[in-house]
This record gives structure tokens, sequence and C-alpha cells, in this order.
């Protein structure tokens, strides 16, 4: 599947999340919210991850990895 979102977004290090303010979304009704997810910085890797939550009746834990490119 595919989801996309776009908006402003600050991190919270001492809680370790960063806090998405969605303002236009593949998904309509989270415009207006804040997704929050959890993150990891591991040299030049980036692991945001939702999760875990119930998706098609099974527990579930969405990650995206993001590497820089130098």
């Amino acid at each position: 599947g595919y989801n996309g979102y776009a908006g402003t977004f600050e991190v919270d290090e001492e809680r370790g999340v960063v806090l998405h303010h969605v303002e236009l979304g593949w998904f309509q009704n989270w415009e207006g919210t804040t997704q929050t997810r959890s993150y990891r910085l591991d040299g030049d890797f980036l692991t945001l991850s939702a999760g875990p939550r119930l998706l098609a009746g099974h527990m579930q834990t969405t990650r995206l990895l993001w590497e820089r490119i130098r």
C-alpha cells in the first residue's frame, strides 16, 4: 500500500518522537491531525516507526527508512 502526507513537524527528543502536523494527506481524515512517529538516528540512517497497531486483522508496525546521501 501507499500513504503520503505533507505538513510541518517537530521533534520531541525527550519522548523520542517526531510529531507530524498533517496539512494534506492521502487519507483526508488525517488532515488537521498530528501523527506521532518514533524515530531512531543511526549514522546516515533515519528510521521512522508507527505502531504497533491493528491492520487487516494483524498487529503491525510500519517503518520508513531514510538514508542520507553525501
